[in-house]
């Protein structure tokens, strides 16, 4: 009994340890070069005023100007209808251009972000280590090696992963619907937020050339700490209308991933379980399979995706699951 109260505490523990990083903004500053600065900077503009700017105006300007000008020339049942009408058009034909153009601007951003702030990371790392023990610093050029792939290997990746990310959100929805009090709210909410991290520290991940295989397999291995660092933008996301929450979510986007580049879930775990042994105590943290479901279906739909457009099966770019 005293282990299971350790480790439910220590988990506690790490899942606060992951909030802080996630919310620690100050320590963004420390790897803000200029040019990349100005590119976050630019990012943050776009996501802002193209797509936050376009569902601010709507909601406060135009469609108050709007629903008075109904009010005061239609019956009140024509005006609901005529305003719902309006809303529909709006949303179809200005705020989801305005996603998809800031989400795809976005994303041409965020790896070139992730590949400054991880080479500004190692870089105060090999410095950290020089001034420690006096050794020779490396050169820049060895500082942050880049996996090459070829363009069919990096392809499947791409739709392996848009697969995986799809697959994940439906899985995490149905768990929400298990007929147990607050479990399946809580697997839901676990669930996103752990993928949010993902998708934070999967630029830094995929720089170093981490299989997915071994991603997943980190986030399920350390899911106390990594559910803490997505914790509160996917509150805030559920807390909000979608496009809102969306708009919120694309302008910190790329402060979030700047911050992940020190995150150390593993450097965590060692120093709560070293703590413990001092106290001559045990805590264990068992792994919890977030992304087992998500890997089966996926690896599934793929092989019948392939088997139907006859297409050679690439087994390497699969993600195997962990027994």
């Amino acid at each position: 009994m005293r282990l299971v109260l350790n480790s439910l505490l220590a988990s506690i523990w790490l899942f606060g340890a992951g909030f802080l990083r996630g919310v620690r903004i100050d320590r963004v500053f420390v790897y803000y070069t200029r040019d990349l600065k100005i590119m976050t900077f630019s990012c943050m503009v776009l996501n802002g005023a193209v797509f936050l700017g376009s569902i601010t105006l709507l909601n406060w300007t135009i469609k108050p100007i709007f629903a008075s000008l109904l009010s005061t020339t239609l019956p009140a049942s024509t005006a609901t209808a005529t305003l719902r009408i309006f809303d529909g058009l709006f949303a179809i034909f200005w705020i989801l251009p305005a996603y998809v153009l800031s989400y795809f601007v976005s994303c041409m951003w965020y790896g070139e972000i992730a590949e400054r702030t991880a080479f500004a990371a190692q870089k105060e790392a090999q410095q950290r280590l020089v001034n420690a023990t006096k050794m020779v610093a490396p050169t820049p050029s060895r500082l942050l090696q880049v996996r090459q792939t070829d363009a069919a290997t990096a392809s499947f990746g791409r739709v392996y992963r848009a697969f995986f990310l799809l697959i994940h959100f439906c899985v995490a929805m149905i768990l929400e619907k298990l007929p147990l009090l607050y479990i399946g709210p809580c697997l839901r909410f676990i669930m996103f937020s752990t993928l949010y991290a993902f998708l934070c520290f999967d630029y830094k991940w995929d720089l170093h050339g981490v299989p997915l295989e071994h991603r997943t397999q980190h986030v399920e291995n350390y899911w106390a700490y990594f559910s803490g660092f997505g914790a509160l933008m996917v509150f805030v996301a559920t807390q909000l209308p979608y496009f809102t929450g969306s708009a919120v979510g694309l302008v910190v986007y790329p402060l979030v991933i700047i911050a992940a580049a020190d995150g150390n879930p593993k450097e965590a775990y060692v120093k709560v379980r070293q703590r413990y042994q001092q106290r001559g105590q045990e805590v264990k943290f068992p792994r919890l399979p977030l992304f087992t479901p998500t890997v089966l279906v996926t690896n599934f739909c793929l092989e019948i995706l392939q088997h139907w457009s006859g297409s050679p099966k690439k087994t390497a770019a699969k993600v195997k699951v962990r027994n």
